[in-house]
């Protein structure tokens, strides 16, 4: 009967400990996270106009780059399509 009574208060014992040490462990938790969030802020602001900055950056220099081979490409497209329809309307025409 005393062991049993011996095992249910070190059970008891081990899960008060186990609670005060959960309880510290969330109190260091929120302390950090209150104590970091300007970081946090700060980070995300420095990451926002970094990618800002670099997407205008490939806008850019992308942008001319695509224009040109948009031009080299399409515009003898442009030349083939409009003789195709200058003999598709000369031969309906005719």
């Amino acid at each position: 009967m005393f062991e049993l009574m011996a095992l249910l208060s070190f059970i008891l014992l081990a899960a008060g400990f186990l609670l005060i040490f959960l309880l510290v462990v969330g109190v260091f938790k929120l302390l950090f996270k209150i104590a970091l969030l300007p970081f946090a802020i700060l980070f995300g602001v420095v990451k926002f106009l970094l990618l800002l900055t670099l997407g205008i950056l490939a806008a850019v220099i992308i942008g001319p780059l695509v224009l040109a081979l948009l031009l080299l490409v399409g515009l003898p497209l442009l030349l083939i399509g409009g003789l195709i329809w200058a003999g598709k309307l000369l031969i309906a025409s005719g």
